[in-house]
């Protein structure tokens, strides 16, 4: 009996805080969800909300939502040119050289839009842009005149999205293999796309040097 009534009484002792355990735990499981929303690629940073429409083995179908953007245009025959004064100026923007004298969080991806030249002498039109965080994305700083950036409203669609590693040291070889494979991939799936303009997306900082995530994006024309 005396054992019986000793056992009772470490269940009673436990009980409580279990039970106060279980409601903590089950308050915290919305916060958790929310912190797992955005993808790992994006390393914590604010990103661009999608959904996944479907899932196939060479890429993902997402649909976009729309979002605000830093943007910036440079025209060049020099891919790597042109990507590092695209993202100087940005950077320059969102470190607090704008109207606003604000500074802008870094967030995710840094997209790069590519639209070819007509020929093999004419310059490549190169478009970066940074997604705004969700916090500037009602009220964004406004850019200095002289600065070459602007806001853009990137408008909702669905894109096919292909991944690959690695640095993306030049566009001939690792953008256009990984656009040429998107685009046969989602054309074999009765798709029609839009592939006037290239988009390329980096997710990690050039201090990363395994796991690194990149995207290529085609636009699908009408949505899905």
């Amino acid at each position: 009996d005396l054992t019986l009534q000793r056992r009772e009484g470490r269940m009673s002792a436990v009980s409580p805080v279990l039970a106060l355990v279980l409601v903590l735990l089950a308050l915290a499981l919305p916060f958790a969800a929310c912190a797992a929303d955005p993808p790992k690629f994006c390393n914590k940073l604010d990103c661009p909300r999608f959904t996944v429409l479907d899932t196939k083995p060479e890429y993902e179908l997402r649909r976009y939502e729309p979002s605000e953007w830093s943007s910036t245009v440079v025209s060049s025959m020099d891919f790597k040119a042109a990507e590092e004064e695209g993202f100087h100026r940005l950077f320059d923007y969102i470190s607090g050289q704008n109207q606003n004298k604000t500074k802008v969080e870094m967030a995710a991806p840094v997209l790069l839009d590519i639209q070819p030249g007509q020929g093999p002498a004419c310059e490549t039109q190169f478009t970066t842009n940074f997604f705004m965080p969700f916090a500037s994305q009602a009220d964004p700083p406004l850019p200095n005149p002289d600065s070459q950036v602007s806001i853009v409203n990137l408008p909702g669609a669905v894109y096919g999205v292909r991944s690959f590693g690695g640095f993306v040291e030049q566009y001939n070889g690792t953008v256009t293999d990984n656009i040429e494979a998107l685009a046969s991939a989602m054309q074999r799936d009765g798709l029609q796309i839009d592939n006037s303009v290239q988009h390329l997306a980096q997710y990690d900082s050039p201090f990363r040097i395994f796991d690194r995530h990149n995207e290529v994006w085609i636009m699908v024309q009408g949505g899905a």
